[in-house]
């Protein structure tokens, strides 16, 4: 191997390629991730002392009047360790691994990636990205389905919102709006709920309300002082639609009193 080769190798030229390949790039909170790195090898002869997959989300900040965007990792997983790569060879390594329950939800937008991560000292890092698309955990999903089908409520926008120190798996909580259900509107502007999974115990919701002010006709004189927490247990969710549409109805009335 000749001293150019290595020199071009370290800086990117003719050094390995990497891929990435998933069995689904549709996947549910909580479910099962599976796939392959394919690792194409260069000019030279090249080792990786790790090979890592980094889950990665992005989130908005507000900063000195404009918006930025920042990338936030959510976890990381080794796939393999010591890994040499010989000149156009083609190595496949395995992988699989349980999405987070706190990873944001995709609806209509990529927002969720997973990068990989090849450590070769002194060289450049090959490296590849795939978006998946990220669908809520069941749990989320009942919730979901009795706010907009049973109760007929609007959602206007959701957003990840930073939140540090939250005592959750990431910094930042994942935020969903919606506009009241048309016998709520009277008193209620704008709702929003944070929902927290755990597997084996249930769903919690964090619910926030935007009530108007005594005479108002608009959003413009609200008072955001309603929030409550929402437990509902792994149990509940074996009921019928009816049960959790009632169960959630009466948290929300009881904040509107």
């Amino acid at each position: 191997m000749s001293l150019l080769n290595k020199a071009m190798a370290s800086v990117g030229f003719g050094s390995a390629k990497v891929d990435i390949q998933l069995d689904n790039q549709k996947l549910c909170e909580g479910e099962q991730v599976n796939g392959f790195v394919s690792i194409l090898g260069g000019k030279t002869e090249q080792k990786a002392s790790k090979v890592s997959l980094i889950l990665i989300s992005y989130m908005k900040f507000n900063e000195e009047n404009y918006e930025n965007r920042k990338s936030i990792e959510i976890s990381s997983f080794d796939i393999a360790q010591d890994v040499k790569i010989k000149p156009n060879e083609e190595i496949k390594i395995p992988f699989s691994f349980v999405l987070p329950n706190d990873t944001p939800i995709s609806f209509n937008k990529d927002v969720v990636w997973i990068e990989t991560s090849l450590d070769i000292k002194m060289a450049f890092d090959p490296s590849d990205k795939i978006y998946i698309h990220v669908m809520p955990h069941p749990f989320i999903q009942s919730v979901l389905n009795v706010l907009q089908k049973d109760l007929k409520f609007i959602m206007t926008k959701y957003e990840n919102v930073y939140v540090p120190n939250n005592g959750n798996h990431l910094p930042i909580v994942q935020v969903f709006e919606f506009n009241p259900t048309l016998h709520l509107i009277g008193n209620l502007n704008e709702m929003r709920m944070m929902f927290f999974v755990d597997d084996l115990r249930g769903l919690e919701i964090v619910l926030e309300l935007s009530r108007k002010a005594l005479g108002s006709k608009d959003h413009t004189n609200s008072i955001n002082d309603s929030k409550t927490r929402i437990f509902i247990s792994k149990e509940e969710f074996k009921n019928d639609n009816s049960y959790l549409s009632d169960l959630v109805l009466q948290r929300i009335q009881s904040l509107l009193v």
